[in-house]
């Protein structure tokens, strides 16, 4: 339903665009040597790259689908630079679970070791649908 998808992307990420934002739906299927996987929702707005997964289940593997999901689409985006210090940019990512789901956490983090001893926090935010009630979403003039 892309006419909730602007209000759904400034709620989870504070934005603040018009209903009548231009969206441009980005490619959804990407390759690697494991097969083809499919993004739900991969698209931009304003110059801005953002990655919406709905779940219905829930997935022990949710945090590193994501992660390889973002990967594809951060390297994607960089296709085409022609510079010796290539630098990728991640979408702004969530994960939308439709079904109510006990203890879920508030985001999925993963913490990526390099051999060099540095470290980064990959982190992608959870939203519960059941947190948005009927009420909830007039209030916030949805």
């Amino acid at each position: 339903m892309p006419f909730l998808l602007i209000p759904l992307i400034n709620e989870v990420f504070g934005t603040s665009y018009g209903e009548d934002q231009e969206i441009i739906q980005l490619r959804n299927e990407h390759f690697e040597k494991s097969g083809k996987f499919i993004t739900d929702s991969n698209v931009e707005i304003f110059g801005h790259k953002y990655h919406i997964e709905y779940q219905s289940q829930k997935d022990e593997k949710m945090t590193l689908r994501m992660f390889e999901y973002d990967v594809a689409i951060a390297i994607e985006q960089s296709s085409g630079i022609k510079t010796k210090h290539i630098k990728i940019f991640f979408p702004e990512s969530c994960v939308l679970y439709l079904r109510n789901h006990r203890d879920m956490p508030n985001s999925h983090t993963l913490e990526i070791c390099f051999p060099n001893s540095q470290s980064a926090i990959y982190e992608t935010k959870v939203i519960m649908a059941q947190d948005y009630t009927v009420d909830k979403i007039f209030e916030k003039s949805f």
